[in-house]
């Protein structure tokens, strides 16, 4: 440090800290969108804050120096301390996100520029950065190059898209764009853990949806294009005054690196009718990109037979709303997969979220357990859910999928659960239940858009067809021995998952659906299931119990308005529960699969 400076720690929890740190950004023309991991200053001698950096993951953010103490090194003591304190956190590779001001202050320290426009620069120090990227993308472009079904047109055209899901308006855009030139590239966003489905099932639809498309080719994403990194106002949906920098930044890296390395002259985007950010973003690059010698060339939506855009905004109000049927209807089948496997994933997550419950994991504590916690089971649900999506993918077949396709997924799913959990049994029943139904349900799917029949309409996808199918695969399976579930079954004649599954799950798909409420529902599996979790940790008198002590519950608390008073008895009945070490996890899946069912039928109940 230099004569009457010191650097320390800005706790921004600290409301003065905050507003000191708050009111040197704003100085400099700063405005933060999130709130950094770790945040350093420097102040004078009279305690005024003249410097401060940030860390946000591996990205430095946030670097302001006051224009009185320019030139004095004060960015090169907070970079210093900022790589330091990533070092510690075994970080090596970092970006920043900066004024161009600063470009040679960071240049000196060995960054590297990726971007920049009037107000903002990117730089990194990873020698395996944005080079290595160009590098992939070149040699994909030479071996692409060398593929006959491109014929004589030599022009290559990109899109970069989120498509989360991809859905028949991406495909629309894919096919339409693929005719005007030699050879396409598609780039899925990549660098964005916030989209509902993850980037691994959003890049493999996009491959098996175009795979009938010989010159198009599926790139593998990066931070460099639409990033939540450098553009975080796209995932966001924020349209302000450093959303046209975020914008200016993205294309500039685009040009610079992106476009010539794989020999790109034409840019292809869909019209946006409704996004304001969006039609900002496609209105700024017919602007800049036709400067730097790529045409830009927007594709008209595909629409419905309303009139309506098919987008992936509304596959995911239809999911939010559970009405997978309406999904679906705008999904190519190469997306079906990845929707049935959210539909799952969400069901789950829901049984998990659902808090007081007796005896479970829930919100608030761990129930009847000491080695299963709510963050575990959030990870097992993380792992499980390609798991899903790759049974829908084999399900989607003309043959019914049988125990001999089925089984081999499920093992290894049980071997992902188990070592995401640290060796834990989190989902094995849920997986079995809930993955027999994702089979019915993308069989029948499958099944209706073969035979020309509506994607998936209600007669379709009806309670009783989803619960035969399920019947139908579940006797190809062989009765399993030396398990909790068979042990039950011989001491006190319970019947098993197998036999639940062979009856093709009669009650989820009736009495246990008629009540809405997930609590009360709950309640009313627990006080009629023969749960073996139960018989294994409590035998005959703990389940007697359980399903007297639900029944009584369920019977009090009948009345949907007395939401208060059924939270609190839950309460209770947990720590009934906990003191009897009993945990219904029977119910749970039986309950886990019944929000699953809700989802994927329009006909509830």
């Amino acid at each position: 440090m230099f004569s009457g400076t010191e650097l320390h720690r800005i706790y921004l929890d600290i409301p003065s800290a905050r507003r000191r740190w708050s009111d040197l950004l704003a100085l400099v023309s700063l405005t933060p969108d999130e709130d950094p991991d770790y945040t350093v200053g420097v102040s004078d001698n009279e305690g005024n804050l003249i410097g401060t950096a940030s860390l946000h993951a591996d990205i430095i953010k946030y670097v302001a120096i006051h224009p009185d103490h320019r030139g004095e090194s004060v960015a090169n003591i907070l970079l210093s301390d900022i790589i330091g304190h990533a070092a510690d956190q075994g970080i090596s590779s970092l970006s920043i996100f900066t004024k161009p001001d600063y470009v040679q202050v960071f240049s000196d320290l060995s960054f590297r520029l990726v971007g920049s426009c009037a107000s903002s620069a990117l730089l990194e120090n990873s020698a395996a950065g944005i080079s290595a990227y160009r590098s992939y993308l070149r040699s994909v472009r030479e071996s692409a190059s060398k593929d006959s079904d491109c014929g004589a047109d030599s022009t290559c055209g990109v899109i970069v898209m989120n498509a989360n899901p991809p859905t028949l308006g991406h495909l629309h855009l894919v096919r339409e764009s693929a005719s005007r030139v030699g050879r396409l590239f598609v780039i899925p966003l990549a660098d964005n853990d916030k989209t509902e489905f993850s980037y691994v099932a959003r890049r493999r639809a996009l491959v098996n949806a175009t795979a009938h498309i010989p010159n198009v080719t599926v790139l593998e994403g990066s931070r460099y294009c639409i990033s939540s990194s450098t553009f975080p106002s796209y995932f966001i949906k924020e349209l302000s005054e450093r959303t046209d920098s975020h914008i200016l930044l993205d294309l500039d890296i685009f040009a610079t690196h992106i476009a010539p390395a794989l020999g790109a002259s034409v840019r292809f985007v869909g019209e946006e009718p409704s996004d304001p950010l969006t039609a900002r973003y496609n209105e700024l690059m017919k602007q800049v990109l036709p400067e730097r010698g790529i045409e830009v060339v927007e594709i008209p939506r595909l629409a419905d037979s309303r009139g309506c855009p098919v987008s992936a905004s509304r596959v995911r109000e239809a999911l939010s709303g559970r009405r997978v049927t309406a999904a679906a209807e705008l999904l190519p089948d190469a997306s079906i997969p990845a929707l049935l496997a959210r539909c799952a994933a969400l069901a789950l997550k829901r049984e998990l979220d659902l808090t007081p419950k007796p005896g479970l994991v829930d919100c608030n504590d761990n129930g009847a357990h000491k080695d299963m916690d709510h963050r575990m089971m959030s990870e097992s649900i993380r792992t499980l859910e390609p798991v899903f999506e790759e049974i829908a993918r084999i399900s989607m077949s003309e043959s019914l999928p049988d125990a001999e396709v089925l089984k081999p997924v499920g093992l290894s799913g049980e071997r992902l659960m188990l070592e995401a959990t640290g060796g834990v049994n989190t989902h094995k029943g849920a997986l079995f239940s809930i993955g027999l139904a994702v089979s019915a349900v993308a069989y029948l799917i499958y099944k209706a858009r073969i035979s020309g029949s509506p994607a998936c309409g209600a007669e379709i996808l009806s309670p009783d067809s989803i619960s035969s199918v399920i019947s139908d695969i579940a006797q190809t399976f062989s009765r399993p021995h030396g398990t909790h579930g068979a042990s039950v079954r011989n001491l006190h004649d319970v019947p098993t998952a197998l036999d639940m599954a062979v009856g093709g799950y009669a009650p989820v798909f009736g009495s246990w659906r008629r009540i809405a409420d997930p609590s009360r529902r709950l309640l009313l599996i627990m006080s009629e299931l023969e749960d073996s979790n139960i018989y294994h940790r409590g035998g005959r008198e703990g389940a007697d119990f359980i399903r007297k002590r639900s029944a009584e519950l369920l019977s009090l608390h009948a009345d949907d308005a007395s939401a208060e008073a059924l939270t609190d008895a839950l309460g209770r009945f947990n720590a009934e529960c906990v003191g009897r070490w009993l945990s219904p996890g029977g119910a749970a899946d039986m309950l886990a699969l019944s929000l699953f069912i809700d989802t994927v039928t329009d006909s509830k109940f």
